[in-house]
């Protein structure tokens, strides 16, 4: 249990009250873990903050990069007086910063003393978008750059704090900037997981197929997986009950796990060009996927199919289009497209190109009847022909990949060999890596057609600031009065005296316990009346 007293709170006079007389009554209410009693300190402060006009400035606008190079980049927009006035004290008004192409910012600019006090630090409370990154800078005078000193993400308020040093104080001023900005957790930020043609593993080694989706959810969190993919020929057999249940118990691993996951049927699921889908409705249709929270909507019992994926503030949408696809399914598929325009669309189905770039079967026909009509599109993904082949095509200014993978001429049936999509953001490049957990071996093929670099464009993100509050709380060890052994949860007072008319006056509180342990309370003021 921790016994650190809590931080005091609950502050009278309350925050910014008017005051008449030369004397105030300053109190908090206190609290100890243990119930320990508490000698509670008040000490003198000063606030730094919209609410004092002329001596903080504020800006808003966004940059291409984060943080920003330079200290004031030029274009910046000032505050207007009532955007200034919402963010004076903390009750809920927001400036509200949206941006897509770039990152958005607020610059504060405070003027305060050339040396400000020890205990220092300035304060943000705001909120931003999910699964956006809200840093905190201070620009230091001495390495002439911006300073990260906080971070946090979430759509409900939270407070930063960021400790100020003498190198933050340049010409009798501290530089603030808050950034909505890219999480960076490494090589990439996430990744999609892309299985096909395992119809030799449902038929003869199903205990490669289970081991497969074993390592797909032991490996959720730590690969950053947020999505698979399976394109087709599921069995080798399409009326092979054995096949058939060796596929579900190896999917129902993932069913399991509550991993999102989407797979269409193939040649060899539904009896070639007789597209019987009756086997495959029994095992893996709507009804096995309608509860996904993925799960976006359907053609004909999962016969084709999209799943809806947010990731990082990026939103996509995945299209299986299954075996035989007739003019109904083009343009089932043209509506669904068009209706999640603002999404990244990528195409999965089961052939789509062979392994010397060309495009086969119904290829060509989903490029021209889908992706070149429908700009969302970014990416199409097919088995099928055993090989593996990329292309990077351009439309305009669109880039859009496409890529073969089947592994099962190998050995066992493809030995497992998976590949990991891994979007790379800030760098826009999608990283493919090829493995098999059975072999726990990377690539199949040679590295230049198992391991790729591909450009990554995808649409632009809503980024936001939202602040709700801004402030440097300076903190001195002038004391203004003390009290001892007050008990918790209850109230200490002390008075302050000597004041002047007309003034503000700022102060706060430290509790203290018997064993070192200690907390500050923020930093309150308030104003004495002036003279009548």
């Amino acid at each position: 249990m921790d016994e650190t007293p809590a931080a005091p709170q609950d502050p009278l006079p309350a925050d910014r009250a008017r005051v008449a007389g030369h004397t105030a009554q300053l109190g908090v209410k206190v609290e100890d873990a243990a119930d320990d009693p508490l000698s509670v300190s008040f000490y003198k402060a000063r606030r730094y903050d919209l609410a004092e006009s002329g001596h903080v400035q504020a800006y808003a606008h966004a940059t291409d990069r984060e943080p920003p190079l330079e200290k004031k980049p030029d274009g910046e927009a000032a505050w207007t007086p009532q955007e200034r006035e919402a963010v004076a004290v903390r009750d809920g008004r927001y400036v509200i910063q949206d941006e897509k192409d770039r990152f958005p910012y607020h610059r504060f600019s405070f003027e305060v003393e050339d040396a400000l006090p020890g205990d220092a630090e300035v304060v943000w409370t705001g909120h931003s978008l999910p699964d956006r990154l809200v840093t905190l800078y201070v620009w230091n005078h001495t390495q002439q750059k911006w300073e990260d000193l906080d971070a946090n993400k979430g759509t409900k308020d939270f407070t930063l704090h960021g400790r100020l040093k003498d190198e933050h104080v340049g010409d009798g001023r501290v530089e603030v900037l808050v950034q909505d900005r890219v999480p960076s957790p490494g090589d990439y930020d996430f990744a999609f997981l892309w299985m096909t043609d395992t119809q030799y593993y449902s038929e003869s080694f199903p205990g490669i197929y289970d081991l497969m989706t074993r390592w797909t959810v032991d490996h959720w969190r730590e690969k950053k997986f947020h999505y698979m993919i399976h394109t087709g020929d599921i069995v080798n057999n399409w009326n092979s009950k054995p096949e058939w249940e060796n596929a579900s118990h190896s999917m129902k691993i993932l069913d399991e796990a509550h991993i999102p996951y989407g797979v269409v049927a193939g040649n060899h699921d539904v009896a070639y060009d007789a597209g019987n889908y009756r086997e495959f409705w029994k095992y893996f249709g709507k009804e096995r996927y309608i509860g996904q929270p993925t799960f976006g909507g359907d053609l004909n019992n999962y016969r084709d199919h999209y799943d809806l994926v947010s990731v990082q503030g990026n939103d996509f949408i995945i299209l299986y289009l299954g075996w035989l696809i007739d003019q109904r399914s083009f343009d089932w598929a043209n509506r669904v497209l068009k209706k999640y325009a603002d999404r990244n669309a990528m195409i999965a189905t089961h052939e789509y190109m062979k392994p010397n770039k060309a495009y086969y079967g119904q290829g060509k026909e989903i490029w021209e009847k889908l992706v070149v009509p429908n700009p969302n599109v970014f990416m199409v993904l097919g088995g099928h022909n055993p090989g593996v082949a990329h292309n990077v095509r351009t439309l305009g200014d669109r880039t859009v990949l496409e890529m073969l993978s089947n592994y099962q001429n190998g050995p066992e049936g493809g030995q497992g060999f998976m590949r990991l999509l891994q979007f790379d953001l800030q760098r826009k490049r999608l990283l493919v890596n090829t493995y098999s957990p059975y072999l726990n071996q990377w690539n199949f093929f040679k590295p230049e057609e198992d391991e790729l670099v591909m450009p990554l464009k995808l649409k632009p993100i809503e980024k936001q600031v939202a602040t709700d509050y801004v402030g440097i709380y300076a903190r001195t060890l002038e004391q203004i009065g003390r009290t001892e052994k007050t008990a918790s949860c209850s109230r200490a007072s002390v008075t302050y005296t000597g004041l002047e008319p007309g003034r503000t006056y700022a102060w706060y509180a430290v509790a203290r316990d018997a064993f070192g342990g200690l907390s500050r309370s923020e930093v309150w003021s308030f104003q004495t009346e002036k003279r009548q």
